[in-house]
This record gives structure tokens, C-alpha cells and sequence, in this order.
């Protein structure tokens, strides 16, 4: 039993070997593919991290949606009053205040910069209103949307502000981004193993010769053929890690820019979780093991020994 499982790993050992001595050999072919597939894997992976990072402005956007309650005109200050303190009991509400006529009248003026029409304007000129800011589980478009018609059957309501369009509009694009993500990754997935796949047969070709001693000398089909599943292994493994590296040094030198710009300071961007990097990882060496074997067997059904 230990004899067996010495030459099991003895093999493997051996096959790795032989892989790693391949690649080195022809270090071009080996660049080269490796960038290849490297690059198709930076298009899902930023995908990916775009479809994270609107998720995050999304929920943080969600998270300080507020409602404008405006009262009908010439409303007295103890009616508004009683008007806020009905929102205030009402379930979903967080907190709410009446916005001071005075001090919209003075912003108006100020961003006008018209105070001498406005003076002319009468006291009422602005309606009543009462900023509400709705508890987080009320902060879901369909929470919002009860809430606000909650809020417009209340009397002496005239009308509320709330536009829930957009957030629709930025929830299907993200839902479709995230289809867009999973049909690009299908796609080059498949390119990656063709790749692979490719780059292996043109090796398998010029070992034409060995192939066929070893084959005459009667080494297995796995003997042969574990050599070459190792090479699209580490494939697979070096671009998923280049790739891994690149995304990191790019998002770094982006977060520098857009800390650069005004008003910016607390953007954050998320990157890859390592949960995602070691899948990434996973699937890259998967799709170099599969497309080596397919590789392998189509190309040594044509090689027979003479």
C-alpha cells in the first residue's frame, strides 16, 4: 500500500516537473498565452467589481431617501404642527421636522439672487413642508412607495415628493449588467479553454517523436497525458494570479484619481473578496485541466507508434 502511494506521488511529482520544464523551455509561448488569458479574465473580473460597486451606491443611496411633505396653502402653525406629529407616529417614520418658510425664502433669495423681486413676493409664497427620513426597513422602494401613500391620504397633505423611477431604472440596469456578466464569463471561459486547448496541441506537435517511443515503449495514456493537464493547470493558475495582481495595482491607481477630485474623499471602491480571488483562482485552474485533457486525447488519437 505505501509502495503504491510513493509512486503515485512520484509520478505526479515527475509530471510536474516535466510542466514546469516545458514552460520553461519556451518562455515566449508561454508569456504570450498567459497574457492572453489574462486578459480575458480582467473583462469579467471588472464586470464584477462594477456590479459591486453599484450595488454599494445603490444601498447607500436607498439609505438616505427622504420624502417632502407638502401642506396645503395657508395652513396655520398649529395645524402643521398637528400634521407632524400624526408622520411622526406613523410605522416606517424616523424622524421628521417642518422646514422654516424664512429660511427657504432666504436660500431662494440667495441662489436667485434676486431679493429685491422677491422682496416684493408675499409671506405665503412657499408652501409648508415636512422632511421625512424613513427607518432603514422602510428604505426599499416598496416600503417607500406604501409609506408615501400613507402619507398623501393624511389630511391637509396636498403633495408629496418622492421619485422611485430612477431607482427602478438603476436596479434593472444592475440586474442587467449582472446578465451581461454571466454571458461574457460563458464566453470567455470557452475562449480561455480554446487557448489552452491550442497552445497545448502546437506542444503536443513538436513532442510528436516522444510521444510515439513512449507509446512504443508502452507507457499509458495517463503516463502521457499528466505532463499536459499540469501545463493548462498552470496556465490556468499564473493568469488567474496576474490577473489578480493587475486588477489590484489598477484599482489602487484609480482610487488615487477619483480621490483627487472634489467632494470624493470618502468614495470607496470595492475590489474582489478573497472568497472571489480564490474562486477565480479555482476556475482558472479547472478550465487549464479540462482544456489540456480534451487537448491531449483528440491530439494522441492521431499519434500511433511506428
Amino acid at each position: 500500500m505505501l509502495g503504491k502511494i510513493q509512486t503515485f506521488f512520484h509520478a505526479h511529482l515527475h509530471a510536474i516537473y516535466q510542466s514546469l520544464n516545458t514552460l520553461y523551455v519556451k518562455p515566449i509561448t508561454c508569456l504570450a498565452t498567459i497574457m492572453v488569458i489574462t486578459m480575458m479574465l480582467m473583462m469579467p473580473v471588472w464586470l464584477t467589481i462594477l456590479a459591486k460597486n453599484s450595488r454599494l451606491l445603490m444601498h447607500e443611496w436607498q439609505h438616505h431617501h427622504q420624502i417632502d411633505v407638502y401642506l396645503v396653502p395657508s395652513i396655520s402653525p398649529t395645524q402643521a404642527q398637528n400634521v407632524l406629529v400624526q408622520i411622526q407616529a406613523l410605522a416606517g417614520v424616523e424622524s421628521a421636522h417642518i422646514m422654516n418658510q424664512s429660511a427657504m425664502l432666504l436660500e431662494l433669495k440667495q441662489q436667485a439672487n434676486l431679493p429685491v423681486l422677491l422682496d416684493d413676493l408675499p409671506d405665503n409664497l412657499l408652501p409648508d413642508v415636512i422632511e421625512v427620513m424613513p427607518t432603514k426597513l422602510f428604505q426599499q422602494p416598496l416600503k417607500l412607495a406604501q409609506l408615501a401613500d400613507k402619507l398623501k391620504s393624511l389630511t391637509l397633505v396636498d403633495e408629496i415628493s418622492l421619485d422611485l423611477n430612477w431607482l427602478a431604472h438603476l436596479q434593472a440596469g444592475i440586474t442587467f449588467l449582472t446578465k451581461i456578466m454571466y454571458g461574457f464569463s460563458v464566453i470567455l471561459a470557452l475562449a480561455v479553454m480554446f487557448v489552452i486547448a491550442n497552445t497545448l496541441g502546437a506542444v503536443i506537435n513538436t513532442q510528436r517523436q516522444e510521444i510515439q517511443i513512449l507509446k512504443l515503449i508502452g507507457a499509458t495514456h495517463a503516463f502521457i497525458t499528466r505532463p499536459y493537464v499540469y501545463m493548462g493547470m498552470w496556465y490556468g493558475i499564473i493568469s488567474a494570479s496576474l490577473t489578480i495582481a493587475l486588477n489590484h495595482l489598477l484599482l489602487f491607481k484609480l482610487r488615487i484619481m477619483v480621490n483627487k477630485l472634489p467632494q470624493t474623499s470618502s468614495v470607496l471602491l470595492l475590489n474582489l473578496s478573497v472568497q472571489q480571488a480564490y474562486e477565480l483562482v479555482l476556475i482558472a485552474l479547472l478550465l487549464g485541466g479540462i482544456s489540456a485533457r480534451m487537448a491531449v486525447w483528440w491530439q494522441l488519437k492521431t499519434i500511433e507508434p511506428h
